[in-house]
């Protein structure tokens, strides 16, 4: 099953965030020695990608960004993936 979330982030300061990987059991989904990668764009077929670091362990899934990273966003809305 999945989800739709809404995340903000904050321009100029460090962010992260976890998700929680389950499975339909409600159990949570063996996600070491997985990798991930993702980022946000102003939309989808927007060409300027911000890339954000993942890390999987535990059944979480931890989204990243450093400070100067997040100090190159412009306001306003974004897609992520």
């Amino acid at each position: 099953m999945s989800r739709k979330a809404n995340i903000e982030i904050e321009q100029g300061c460090s962010f992260s965030t976890d998700v929680e990987i389950i499975n339909d059991d409600l159990t949570p989904f063996e996600v070491d020695g997985w990798t991930g990668q993702g980022g946000i764009r102003k939309h989808y077929l927007s060409e300027t990608f911000y890339p954000f670091s993942i890390s999987l362990q535990d059944g979480l899934c931890t989204f990243q960004m450093s400070a100067e990273d997040t100090a190159e966003l412009e306001d306003g809305l974004y897609v992520y993936d």
